[in-house]
């Protein structure tokens, strides 16, 4: 079963997602994806995705990963903090989760569960609160 989670993840060296509908650009790209078990999945294509988020205090933020895989195979989407971290980003995690920040500026949040990173997402945007989002951009490597 496919889940609506998006997963912050220090062992993925890929951002990956198999929902096309986070997509705000997508192009076709082949590329294989190795899995943690050590098997392969097929990357059918790349682009940006959005993501309305929140923070610790319920501040929604609007963030944009560029150069996501479309993986249809998977069951999450990931974020590798690897490649969070290669742009300039930095995390830290506490009892409450984790924090990422760029430029000693907190941007977004995770819940810890299960002793895994969840960002907190908000599915709906108070109308009021949409010209007040921080839109952060994640240029990930190619």
């Amino acid at each position: 079963m496919k889940s609506k989670a998006v997963l912050l993840d220090s062992c993925c060296s890929r951002h990956l997602t198999h929902n096309e509908d986070l997509f705000i650009n997508l192009k076709p790209a082949l590329a294989e994806v190795e899995i943690a078990d050590g098997g392969v999945m097929m990357a059918t294509g790349k682009g940006g995705i959005k993501l309305r988020v929140g923070n610790r205090n319920g501040q929604p933020r609007l963030l944009v990963i560029r150069n996501m895989l479309l993986v249809p195979e998977a069951v999450v989407t990931l974020i590798s903090l690897g490649q969070l971290k290669e742009k300039g980003c930095e995390y830290h995690t506490d009892k409450q989760g984790i924090v990422l920040t760029k430029d000693g500026i907190p941007f977004v949040t995770g819940a810890m569960r299960r002793r895994i990173f969840e960002l907190r997402m908000k599915n709906h945007l108070p109308r009021a609160l949409t010209s007040q989002l921080l839109i952060l951009t994640v240029n990930s490597i190619r």
